[in-house]
């Protein structure tokens, strides 16, 4: 029988805003072209491995689109060195111009333009070689990256792990394996829990207890085996975001 008054669940309560100093995180990476002879490679619209901002450095960014259609605005939400305090700047796009993001930043956790994008959103340097740090996908409308870097006075809890693949031409039993990616304040990196899917099937990895992250840790999902040439594959994690 239903209880109008019986208390919520924990995370029903997180995702209404109800969990003071909680709150939910979480990254979709798409990496949509891996061969065999290029792993290991990131979960990231980019391809290959993922090209992290400088360490300690506020590097300037621009913004364009592959598309003249797109002038919608567009928030980057990234940090700022060398406290990696949380910022979001928001600008509007001017099509394929780029456009000065107008805050230098040493991470990018995440870009999601006002409305559906035409082209793809494209952030990067603005020095040559312009090099590119965060893509939304045409027809997405949010980035599809996995790297996140934990921001000023937070914790960030890990619960779960997902790996999907979409079949290269022909290929039927595919498989792929992911690895998680680390690389702490200090610089030393990590690849240690190796997760993989098999047989074509998405893979779902419950962590308890979950992966606690602290402040300045970049945190990512690497490709590491395919089975087939040309997959498309999809990492993505999700978790709980702490205010300490």
């Amino acid at each position: 029988m239903y209880q109008p008054f019986a208390p919520i669940d924990y995370y029903d309560a997180l995702a209404l805003g109800k969990v003071p100093k909680h709150s939910r995180a979480s990254a979709v990476g798409n990496n949509p072209d891996v061969d065999t002879a290029t792993f290991p490679e990131d979960a990231w619209s980019g391809g290959g491995l993922y090209p992290w901002l400088s360490d300690g450095i506020n590097t300037a960014l621009q913004i364009r689109s592959t598309s003249a259609s797109d002038t919608m605005a567009v928030s980057t939400f990234g940090l700022t060195a060398p406290i990696f305090r949380a910022v979001t700047v928001t600008n509007t796009l001017s099509g394929i111009t780029p456009v000065p993001l107008g805050t230098s930043l040493t991470r990018i956790n995440q870009v999601m333009p006002a409305t559906m994008n035409v082209g793809d959103i494209i952030v990067e340097d603005v020095a040559p070689p312009n090099t590119i740090r965060a893509i939304v996908p045409a027809g997405i409308g949010i980035s599809q990256q996995a790297a996140y870097t934990v921001p000023e006075g937070c914790t960030l809890l890990i619960r779960q792990i997902y790996i999907g693949m979409l079949p290269a031409s022909g290929a039927t039993a595919r498989q792929a394996t992911v690895r998680t990616y680390f690389k702490f304040p200090s610089g030393a990196t990590r690849l240690t829990v190796s997760l993989q899917m098999a047989n074509g099937q998405s893979y779902a990895h419950l962590i308890e207890p979950p992966i606690a992250l602290t402040v300045g840790t970049d945190f990512n999902l690497r490709i590491d085996n395919v089975s087939d040439n040309n997959s498309n594959v999809t990492c993505a994690w999700n978790g709980v975001l702490v205010q300490n």
